[in-house]
């Protein structure tokens, strides 16, 4: 699972289950699913702090998520809201869905990264009854200075 990581409800609409489990793609997976007909969601924030020798974003595939869905954005989808060290956000990305395979959400990060300072993305699942949505392989590629 991803670590420096919290879960939180929002007060309504949060009635599931968030399952960690194993995927043979994507290996070790959240999955979110629910019993009721209307969406329920729930919110992962994860809390990345910007290496103290930080320079730069990735020029080409910065920030990856892998996610799937089990049916349309109606039934089954992701939103992913990333905000930079002053709180900001920065790139976001709503109702994704990828009606049951494997997908990858790319986001370019803007804002102020601020070395030893802890940034923020926010994935938020939502399902009803019978779909789910998974969360795979995360990637943040960063150019970082060389300690020599």
């Amino acid at each position: 699972h991803y670590s420096d990581t919290s879960y939180t409800k929002d007060g309504t609409s949060n009635v599931g289950t968030l399952i960690v489990d194993k995927d043979a793609t994507e290996g070790n997976i959240y999955r979110w699913e629910s019993t009721r007909a209307t969406l329920q969601d729930y919110d992962i924030t994860i809390e990345p702090t910007v290496p103290l020798n930080f320079v730069s974003w990735d020029g080409t595939t910065p920030f990856e998520l892998n996610y799937r869905t089990s049916a349309a954005a109606a039934d089954s989808a992701l939103d992913v809201v990333l905000y930079d060290t002053t709180g900001a956000i920065v790139a976001s990305s709503a109702g994704l869905s990828s009606a049951g395979a494997w997908t990858t959400v790319l986001l370019t990060p803007a804002g102020t990264y601020t070395p030893g300072e802890q940034f923020f993305i926010e994935l938020t699942p939502y399902v009803r009854t019978g779909h789910f949505v998974e969360l795979g392989t995360l990637e943040l590629l960063m150019t970082v200075t060389n300690n020599t």
